[in-house]
């Protein structure tokens, strides 16, 4: 698998969490793509935006019913998520929630630098 596909999910995914990321990084990755991984990212991002949608929405009687609070219970109770979504989230500890964990952090400086971890976190 690209890295650079793996990079740019994870700055998708931490993006929707934490809307901080900075642009130059993710169009510099994603130009590195080939263009069957820009197909396949777009359905990735698709499918980033949905689980997003649906955790951080609270149910609206007879409009939606929430099913799932994270990732793994979406795939697990609306639909299968992706596998490279799925590793993301176990290995950097991405939640698609405005919350911050130890594996979030390492993952957002080995990506992007002690830097801007200090500069948008400390």
């Amino acid at each position: 698998m690209n890295i650079n596909l793996e990079k740019l999910v994870f700055l998708e995914m931490t993006n929707n969490q934490m809307a901080l990321l900075p642009n130059k990084d993710y169009y510099e990755t994603f130009k590195a793509l080939s263009e069957n991984e820009k197909k396949y990212f777009g359905s990735l991002s698709r499918q980033i935006h949905n689980i997003w949608t649906h955790i951080n929405t609270q149910s609206i009687p007879n409009v939606f019913t929430k099913q799932a609070d994270t990732i793994v219970e979406y795939h697990e109770c609306v639909e299968k998520v992706d596998q490279l979504i799925l590793k993301c989230h176990y290995d950097y500890g991405t939640t698609l929630k405005r919350t911050m964990n130890e594996k979030l952090k390492e993952a957002i400086i080995k990506f992007l630098g002690r830097d801007f971890y200090d500069n948008n976190f400390e």
